[in-house]
């Protein structure tokens, strides 16, 4: 498995994983999509009493991009994932730490990559920017704006 690009990695997350408070979530709470998060986005299996420091929520935060980042170094293959910048593999670990490394590995920005149609992948990032929220599929401005970052870490 290739390196995790920390920085951008951990910017992405700073950015966009952000609890009520609008920093790292010390608590445990129920994210827009009813999933029970605490520090940068760690998804828990239910509520919890813990409360994390920020260096806590860092190094689960590395943890999880570990796990994003082998999920997507086996849907690539290493064929394709080595010849990435730093930039698009960042961009690849970010979305499968937040979609899923499934919804990842099955995803047509997953095979545009495979297929090398670069051109197209910035296009099939932004198709991902829908939640369910009370059972209700919307559009979710936080997702908007997280995938337009991937996309602007993707083309560096």
């Amino acid at each position: 498995m290739r390196p995790i690009p920390t920085q951008p990695c951990l910017g992405l997350i700073h950015a966009f994983e952000k609890g009520p408070g609008g920093s790292f979530a010390a608590d445990a709470y129920l994210d827009p999509v009813g999933v029970w998060t605490i520090g940068w986005g760690h998804a828990l299996p239910g509520p919890t009493d813990e409360v994390w420091t920020e260096a806590q929520a860092d190094e689960q935060a590395i943890t999880d991009l570990g796990t994003a980042a082998a999920g997507v170094c086996a849907a690539l293959g290493e064929a394709v994932y080595a010849p990435l910048t730093d930039g698009q593999y960042a961009a690849c670990i970010d979305f499968a730490f937040n979609a899923g490394v499934s919804n990842f590995s099955n995803s047509t920005l997953c095979l545009r990559i495979r297929s090398n149609q670069f051109a197209a992948v910035p296009g099939e990032f932004n198709k991902w920017v829908y939640g369910r929220v009370n059972g209700v599929e919307q559009k979710l401005l936080g997702l908007v704006a997280r995938r337009a970052a991937e996309v602007r870490v993707w083309l560096t």
